[in-house]
């Protein structure tokens, strides 16, 4: 999910921290509304109505009822109050309108939004935001201008309307409206003091907007914010100037309440039959006497406690150092404020986050990033997909970017400038780009970039200016920094699905890499389909550029696999797929796990009922000499189920049990030449539904494409707990925190981290809320295929983020890890410091630097032949089998991994070395001394000692 707006407008997505939102309000939360809303709309006149002042009564009265839908509830000579959603819209003369300067329609709407304090725009909940659009179009009405998951339109006095779709916090379609104070505090005192509202949840956006504080008002809802930045008030126009000019709430008994207001201090004025209270900006909020039958509201509550926001601190505007630089050591960054943080404090971590100029100062989201040495220096370097803070709008072309950076040594990386030929796109205008992934299609020695992109739909429809460009592939043309794109050639493009990550190999063992694509659902298939694709090359001659690319999926090649149907018993949504070798047989199997993500189970297409669980399909290549893929089921890890609706799709119930886990990592932790898995995600019940409600599972490999749930037994169990227990093992305070939910655990990064023969797992939490932990978790193997859950003291990880990856930057043995951030993904974030990369260098504490190493780069074959080779390390002149790792594109979520492999060897200073290619043939290399980056050769089966920086 994008963004279209490119200056001033955070508020613009308000609808997309809601939307994310991983838990249902309780009482008294922001979905409150819902319920007066549906005992308002039984009355004819609402007890909520704002006024607004217009030019033309008659011509804003068409544009909210025909292009909004909207009712008229009374209509008059001078005025209209029309309703929606059981709140009122009452529309007035303004005087002198006809002559006012009117607000550019085209231009961004919300430079006017954050022009004045008080009233500011209508933001209207629908169930279905794109059907509105048409009937604003249908009517006469330009299209709305879209923002990610909302629009906007402007009424025909340029006033800017929010349509977005009902946010996971809320119950039901409402009529709420944006609200900015010079003083949140002040306002807030205000509403909670002298109203006696109660406050209903606070969203966290970026800057400058801040908090954004939600108030339940009748069956609207009233959003309170005070972004930085000096305005002007808006109620200091005359009453009747154009725009939002006040609030009329109709109560129970009048009397009472002027006498509980008069009590608390309050000097309500009386206008006619009504009173007048101002807020400290001198906006109006009008009580009024509601008339028999007319719905009202038992207003003034009893007084409401809040707790002031504490002032804002400075942020800085570039990195700052944790500590003064020492001789030898990258400078250390300093990070923001949490309990987290505050733990990895001081010195002595295993990791510690590094200041990497040029890279970790990027405040924009990074969609997805690799990692692979691009100029063949040995060293690895970063190849990156941004897209811009929703702060600054995010825009399709100029917002969206594809980065370089070359690694110089020492933590130095240098951003440098490809070219791309006959592309549609440029590196500063990347369309969308997602997730990146190198190797060597064309076989001219150079690593050929493919990246993702996801389709921009809504209604299932193309936007107007979607260019339709899909999944790219570029490759090199003469040099490692020159590409040219043969995406449109090679038909892999995949242009209506949402498509998430690639994994490449040699599935037909022809010599040629095919590719792998795992597409997800968001909402429901009209933003994006949820079509992954199994493309097998199809050469045409000696030249990769003569050949073209089969979609399999969808085929009795790869049953139950691919296509796109509609149908709810065949689709299903995975982001994430693996090409592997699970039986170590010698042709790669692919497995793919499912989940939903819906936020209204009644919209068309809703994928509510998709089947989510693990899919596991054996390659019978070597079995029959032919390819095809057979589905498997009853091995121990492969499980399905679903949910099922109820006759009116206001609930469902799980028909089975699997868990709904999307991103799968696979590694050897026990040591025993077989890749076992992890599969982690969501787990809450607002985020997604689920048939089983857990954050991670294990699986061992017994062999033989045979698997043994072992979750617990593993150690692992921690993944699936509440954010009680997390806050209880790091010894964070808990209060006023939301501890029932569950981290959204987005990837898992195995690599051996101390360096002590045993394979360790970090696991990143996405979420993006001010109430949750913002660190990653390091499970440290014990020796035995067993994990130690380590505190933040002991890791150092002090941050989160969509994906990493983990490598030796520094060309030292120890593998060092890199997190990518896009808090945008998963809520709003406050402080524009969360858009930073993260750069964590291993430091070697905690034994890691006593220990052995041996990093394996790999010469003298294609990378068709090359990947999905598996490589075992065993002490020197015996058979104990020190470590296997297999030779993959991509080891995680939303990333890329270098071709190499990296052993930590223990005591072990000399290893014996066998290589085992899919083919069948092994080669062996014997007495290969530890410590140093090697390069294996596997035509001429030399290894040679390889002189990188560091």
């Amino acid at each position: 999910m994008k963004r279209v707006f490119a200056s001033v407008g955070p508020l613009v997505f308000l609808a997309c921290a809601a939307s994310r939102a991983e838990e249902p309000p309780g009482p008294g939360q922001a979905g409150a509304p819902a319920k007066a809303a549906e005992a308002a709309t039984k009355a004819s006149h609402p007890a909520v109505v704002y006024d607004l002042r217009v030019r033309d009564v008659a011509a804003s009265a068409k544009f909210y009822r025909d292009g909004l839908g909207m009712q008229v509830v009374a209509e008059g000579a001078k005025e209209v109050l029309l309703s929606l959603f059981g709140t009122g819209l009452r529309l007035l003369p303004a005087r002198g309108g006809a002559a006012a300067r009117l607000p550019d329609r085209a231009g961004n709407p919300m430079v006017d939004i954050l022009a004045a304090n008080g009233f500011r725009y209508p933001s209207l909940w629908f169930r279905d935001p794109a059907a509105v659009c048409q009937r604003l179009e249908k009517a006469g009405y330009p299209r709305p201008q879209q923002a990610r998951n909302v629009f906007f339109t402007r009424d025909p006095d340029g006033n800017p309307v929010e349509i977005m779709r009902v946010p996971r916090i809320a119950q039901g379609e409402a009529f709420t409206v944006g609200f900015l104070a010079s003083d949140s505090n002040a306002t807030r005192r205000f509403l909670a003091e002298v109203l006696g509202l109660a406050e209903g949840g606070v969203w966290n956006l970026p800057a400058p907007v801040g908090n954004m504080y939600l108030y339940p008002l009748g069956a609207t809802l009233l959003k309170v914010a005070s972004p930085a930045g000096e305005r002007r008030n808006a109620a200091a126009a005359p009453l009747d100037a154009l725009g939002w000019r006040a609030v009329t709430i109709h109560v129970k008994d009048l009397a009472a309440a002027r006498k509980i207001l008069e009590e608390r201090g309050a000097k309500p004025e009386a206008e006619g039959d009504r009173l007048v209270l101002k807020d400290p900006d001198g906006n109006r909020f009008v009580l009024a006497a509601a008339a028999v039958g007319m719905a009202a509201l038992d207003l003034p509550g009893a007084k409401k406690e809040f707790t002031p926001e504490a002032p804002r601190a400075e942020i800085p505007q570039k990195e700052e150092l944790a500590e003064a630089q020492r001789p030898g050591e990258p400078p250390l960054k300093k990070m923001p404020d949490c309990d987290a943080t505050r733990d990895a404090a001081g010195r002595g971590q295993l990791f510690e986050s590094i200041i990497v100029p040029g890279f970790t100062g990027i405040r924009e989201g990074t969609n997805g990033l690799a990692l692979a040495d691009m100029n063949h220096d040995g060293l690895i370097d970063i190849v990156a997909c941004y897209s811009a803070p929703r702060g600054s709008g995010g825009a399709w072309g100029g917002g969206e970017k594809l980065r370089v950076f070359i690694n110089q040594g020492g933590f130095r990386f240098k951003e440098h400038a490809i070219k791309l030929l006959d592309a549609k796109v440029s590196p500063a205008e990347f369309g969308r780009g997602q997730v990146p992934v190198l190797a060597d299609f064309n076989r001219d020695g150079h690593l050929d970039l493919f990246v993702t992109r996801h389709a921009q739909m809504s209604g299932g429809q193309s936007h107007p200016r979607d260019q339709k460009i899909g999944n790219g592939l570029y490759v090199t043309e003469g040099a490692w920094d020159v590409f040219r794109d043969v995406s449109a050639k090679m038909g892999i493009q995949n242009e209506k699905g949402y498509n998430r990550q690639p994994s490449f190999g040699d599935v037909n063992r022809d010599g040629w890499l095919d590719i792998a694509v795992g597409c997800d659902n968001i909402g429901n298939a009209m933003g994006g389909f949820p079509h992954s694709r199994l493309y097998v090359f199809k050469p045409n001659g000696p030249r990769f550029e003569d050949g073209r690319f089969e979609d399999i999926g969808g085929t009795d090649l790869v049953p139950d696999f691919g296509g796109f149907y509609h149908d709810s018993t065949k689709d299903k949504a995975g982001p994430d797929i693996n090409l592997r070798d699970l039986d170590n047989d010698g042709d790669l199997d692919l497995i793919q796990s499912f989940h939903v993500d819906i936020r209204d189970p009644s919209l068309p297409y809703s994928p509510v009922e998709y089947r989510q669980g693990v899919f596991c399909w054996k390659n019978l290549l070597a079995e029959t000499g032919a390819l095809k893929f057979e589905k498997v089921t009853g091995n121990g890890l492969a499980c399905e189920a679903h949910l099922k609706l109820n006759a009116n799709k206001t609930g469902f119930e799980p028909v089975g049990k699997a868990p709904g886990l999307p991103y799968i990592s696979l590694a050897d932790v026990d040591n025993d030449g077989l890749l076992d898995v992890l599969a982690v995600g969501p787990a809450s019940p607002g985020w997604a539904p689920r048939t089983e409600y857990v954050g991670g599972r294990f699986w061992k490999n017994l062999g033989g494409f045979k698997f043994a749930e072992c979750t617990e037994k593993a150690g692992l169990g921690a993944l699936t707990w509440t954010y009680q227990k997390w806050f209880e093992f790091f010894d964070c305070p808990a209060a006023g925190r939301r501890l029932e939910g569950r981290p959204y655990f987005s990837d898992a990064i195995f690599g051996d981290f101390d360096n002590d023969g045993w394979v360790d797992v970090v696991v990143l939490d996405r979420s993006e809320r001010p109430g949750e932990p913002a660190r990653a978790m390091l499970f440290i193997n014990k020796g035995d295929g067993t994990f130690d859950l380590k505190p933040t003291t002991f890791s150092g990880l002090d941050a989160n983020g969509i994906c990493g990856e983990a490598a030796d930057l520094n060309n030292d043995g120890l593998l060092d890890l890199v997190f990518a951030a896009d808090p945008d993904n998963t809520g709003l974030a406050a402080d524009p410091r969360r858009y930073e990369d993260k750069v964590y260098w291993n430091t070697g504490a905690h034994g890691g630097k006593e220990n052995h190493w041996l990093r394996l780069r790999f010469v003298g074959l294609t990378d068709a032949e090359l990947i999905g080779a598996r490589v075992e390390a065993r002490e020197q002149g015996a058979a104990k089998l020190l470590g296997t790792r297999v030779v993959s594109a991509n080891h995680g979520y939303k990333s890329g991994s270098p071709l190499d492999v990296h052993f930590g060897l223990g005591k072990c200073d000399r290893v014996d070395l066998s290589v085992v290619l899919l083919s069948g043939k092994a080669l062996s290399f014997p007495s290969i001394a530890s410590n140093h980056l090697v390069e294996i050769n596997l035509h001429t089966r030399e290894a040679k000692t390889i002189e990188a920086g560091k």
